[in-house]
């Protein structure tokens, strides 16, 4: 359901903002490493949130859009730990471990929706027109 969704992006949203904001302050300002630390750690409340409407969000949806998301999750889940892995290896005492292990992720889970997403749309669209050829 729409408000399901739109909660658990508001929270991603809002996780992302203070991990992005806290990285800006640190590498562009002069602001103390204690508050950059503290905003580092209150970004834990709204992923915490996050993590908690996203099961909300599962447990309340269909069976189609639940199994897409199991199936976005496993693809990006599987897409982090193979790149993150090798990157481990590759790359021993690197800072691109997290990078290599997020990324992939994050892609790998974004892909999957958008071509489930267009595989419900167009098996929606071909049973439609299907429909109206016995009429």
């Amino acid at each position: 359901d729409r408000a399901n969704e739109k909660r658990v992006n508001s929270f991603a949203f809002a996780w992302m903002g203070l991990l992005v904001g806290a990285n800006l302050m640190r590498q562009f300002t002069q602001v103390p490493e204690p508050f950059v630390l503290a905003l580092l750690l209150a970004s834990t409340i709204p992923g915490a949130l996050f993590v908690k409407a996203y099961l909300k969000m599962l447990r309340e949806a269909d069976e189609m859009l639940r199994q897409m998301q199991y199936e976005a999750l496993a693809v990006g889940f599987g897409a982090g730990v193979v790149c993150g892995m090798t990157a481990m290896f590759l790359f021993p005492q690197s800072p691109i471990l997290g990078f290599a292990t997020l990324m992939p992720m994050v892609i790998g889970f974004t892909i999957r929706v958008i071509l489930a997403g267009r595989k419900i749309a167009l098996e929606s669209s071909s049973t439609e027109e299907n429909d109206g050829v016995g009429k």
